[in-house]
């Protein structure tokens, strides 16, 4: 090899890493392990290599900037999957960005707009879906992290990478939670049924768990939250009950915030928690540990899929090919689901 004419790829190349960290080790950005360090020095001190500095001036001037795109305000576990990202990308040398979409803005143009207005090395999308119309998606060459979703339209999975969990089952751990606790009549509290494909992923698990225990479906005890805010969740348990006259007896919330209000218009109607209506929730939020009754739900490694977005990150930018997750849910019990029977032996009950 021509040691005059090398460059950091070569150099790259010798020390089996990618471009990206025999960068991050000549500019002094940080987010590399002593073992790689030492090992990219070690080639860099053996061939002699000295970088262009004009190279590096331009290293220098480029945007190091990760930018997290979210979609869906109104979930609280998205704020403490931020804090996780921003302290993790500190370790690889990355500054953070975070871009709130609104509802009825598209994911990707606002990705491509902040790539070329801000120069990102990677984009981090929580939350939303990518829909390629008019193949836009070759605009974005930059590497695209889905977190919480992986639903895409027209965009082949070898272009993107992605953690989520199984949704459906995760659904259908709930329902079948409820069916073994004795219920049969089971309300579902969701949201943006016709657009988000999570959701119908969930609708997916609960028909699963009906049909698999022989009960019919009930199209009138699936109702529509306008959003995923404990007050939609009040509103929409309310509408519930007045149109079914409490022909249910316990209810799957998509959403922890929409349990806790679902629990709260519960309370206001009379009835008593859990021995009138189970409820179990979505998500595993914290706030669900301190209301009254303490919400049971299906947890989501909220933690570990935030560290995971980074760390992905960092390998893509090192020239890893993209790569896909799904994570398992599970059954966080505490207060607010209880045994049919104890409804059925309560004088003055609900119907059952």
């Amino acid at each position: 090899m021509d040691k005059a004419n090398m460059n950091i790829k070569d150099i790259a190349k010798l020390a089996g890493v990618g471009t990206t960290t025999v960068s991050r080790i000549i500019n002094h950005t940080g987010g590399v392990k002593e073992a790689t360090y030492k090992r990219v020095m070690e080639v860099i001190k053996e061939y002699n290599y000295v970088p262009n500095n004009s190279a590096r001036n331009l290293k220098r001037i480029q945007s190091n900037a990760i930018c997290v795109l979210t979609k869906g305000i109104a979930n609280p576990a998205f704020n403490d999957m931020l804090s996780i990202i921003q302290k993790r990308s500190t370790e690889y040398g990355f500054d953070v960005m975070i871009q709130q979409i609104d509802q009825n803005e598209d994911e990707l143009d606002t990705a491509i707009a902040q790539m070329k207005e801000k120069r990102l090395k990677g984009i981090i999308l929580l939350g939303g879906i990518l829909k390629n119309q008019g193949n836009k998606f070759k605009e974005l060459n930059t590497p695209l992290v889905m977190v919480t979703s992986s639903a895409v339209e027209n965009i082949d999975a070898d272009q993107y990478s992605s953690i989520t969990i199984d949704d459906r089952n995760g659904a259908y751990k709930a329902i079948k939670y409820l069916l073994d606790l004795g219920h049969k009549k089971i309300a579902v509290i969701a949201s943006e049924v016709s657009s988000a494909a999570v959701v119908k992923l969930r609708l997916a698990g609960y028909y699963d768990a009906l049909s698999e225990a022989g009960i019919g479906l009930e199209p009138n005890l699936i109702i529509n939250a306008e959003n995923f805010s404990i007050e939609s969740g009040y509103q929409a348990f309310k509408e519930l009950n007045e149109n079914n006259q409490g022909e249910f007896t316990a209810v799957f919330a998509m959403a922890d915030t929409l349990a806790i209000g679902c629990l709260r218009a519960a309370r206001d109607a009379g009835l008593s928690l859990p021995d009138d209506l189970s409820v179990i929730g979505f998500d595993g939020l914290d706030m669900g540990k301190y209301y009254v009754p303490s919400i049971t739900t299906v947890e989501q490694p909220f933690s570990y899929m935030a560290e995971q977005a980074i760390d992905i990150m960092s390998r893509l930018l090192d020239g890893e090919k993209n790569c896909h997750l799904m994570l398992n849910t599970e059954i966080v019990e505490r207060e607010s689901c209880a045994c049919i029977r104890r409804s059925a032996q309560k004088a003055g009950g609900r119907n059952v």
